[in-house]
């Protein structure tokens, strides 16, 4: 990340595993220039987010936690919420739109405290997959547009300095379009499609 357009914020610490973040201040920004590609090209009304990451945090810890989030009105948000009991994974893409829900009833065996996590987000307008560490965790039929962002991508919070991820955030991708079943289990399983 460092020397690749993003901004750190409050000195996040850097290792062989990715950008680790204290859950309390600090994140990263880029700018959506810095990222077009997969927001005007690929497939129309497609997009896919995966972020690898290690939490510190438990499934059902009472704290919001974003993954990523982009700049309202054109907004793509992914985080867990600290509602009990379903402790939700949410998704957002394009406008504001909700794509996505998901309880820890589907998730909560996955998750990994302390160890290498991965979230995907394969979105086809009207046909949402969701997944965790390579396996499916839900799916929604909800229609959206693909716009580009706003103006940022924010990286381990949400846009309002909320929602601090706690953990290692150790790669983030954007891809133009829908992964398949068989991609995201390559990318869990080897790293690559």
């Amino acid at each position: 990340m460092v020397g690749r357009g993003w901004t750190l914020v409050n000195a996040p610490a850097f290792g062989a595993q990715g950008m680790t973040l204290n859950g309390t201040t600090q994140y990263a920004t880029i700018p959506t220039s810095r990222m077009t590609a997969p927001f005007l090209g690929g497939a129309p009304n497609e997009i896919s987010f995966v972020v690898t990451f290690i939490p510190t945090f438990a499934a059902a810890e009472a704290v919001n936690r974003a993954f990523y989030d982009g700049v309202a009105p054109n907004r793509y948000i992914a985080y867990r919420d600290a509602t009990a009991p379903n402790y939700n994974l949410y998704f957002y893409a394009g406008a504001t739109t909700l794509v996505g829900t998901v309880a820890i009833a589907a998730y909560g065996g996955l998750w990994l405290v302390g160890q290498r996590n991965q979230i995907v987000a394969a979105l086809r307008s009207g046909a949402n997959v969701f997944y965790l560490n390579g396996a499916q965790i839900g799916t929604s039929a909800v229609v959206w547009s693909k716009l580009l962002l706003s103006s940022l991508l924010y990286s381990g919070c949400a846009t309002a300095g909320t929602m601090f991820f706690a953990g290692t955030l150790s790669d983030r991708a954007i891809f133009g379009r829908q992964l398949t079943p068989a991609e995201v289990s390559n990318l869990w399983n080897v790293g690559t499609l």
